[in-house]
C-alpha cells in the first residue's frame, strides 16, 4: 500500500484509500473503465487481427514512462504483464497492482526473490540471480513482442 501511496504518475494507477473492515483489508485504487491491456490482446487474437504498430509503440512509452517514474522512488514492480496494465476512459494505460513490488533501501542493489509471472520474467530471476530495474524492463519487451 505505501509503494502505490508514493507514486503519483499518469500512467500508474492512483491509490485512493484503505481501510480494514472485519479483519479483511481493502485498497482503494483509480478505476480503469476499459479493463486490461490482456483483453486488447486476447481480442486481436480471437479476431485474428494486430495491433497498429504506432498505437503498440504509444503503449510501450506509456509502460516505459510509470517504470521510470518507479524507478526514480527506487521501487520494482516484479510482476508486469498485460494482466497488471489497465485502460482508463480515455484509453491510456495505467501500470497497477504492486502487491509484489518492492522497494529497495538506498543501499541495496539488488533482489533476489523468485516471484513474477514466469512468461514474463528476465533470464536472472528465473535463475535464482539476482536482479534490479532491467527486469522489469525485460517484461516490457516481452509484452511489446506480444502486442
Amino acid at each position: 500500500m505505501e509503494l502505490l501511496e508514493s507514486l503519483d504518475h499518469p500512467h500508474i494507477i492512483k491509490y485512493l484509500d484503505s481501510f480494514i473492515d472485519q479483519n479483511e483489508m481493502y485498497i482503494a485504487v483509480e478505476w480503469a473503465e476499459r479493463g486490461d491491456l490482456k483483453r486488447i490482446v486476447r481480442h486481436a487474437r480471437n479476431e485474428n487481427e494486430h495491433l497498429d504498430e504506432a498505437k503498440v509503440w504509444e503503449y510501450v512509452f506509456q509502460i516505459a514512462s510509470a517504470l521510470n517514474h518507479m524507478k526514480e522512488k527506487r521501487i520494482m514492480h516484479r510482476d508486469l504483464k498485460p494482466a497488471n496494465i489497465f485502460i482508463s476512459s480515455e484509453g491510456g494505460l495505467k501500470v497497477g497492482d504492486l502487491g509484489l513490488g518492492r522497494q529497495l533501501s538506498s543501499q541495496t542493489i539488488e533482489a533476489y526473490s523468485r516471484v513474477g509471472t514466469p512468461l514474463y520474467m528476465s533470464p536472472e530471476v528465473l535463475n535464482g540471480d539476482g536482479y534490479d530495474w532491467k527486469s522489469d524492463i525485460w517484461s516490457v519487451g516481452c509484452i511489446a513482442y506480444e502486442l
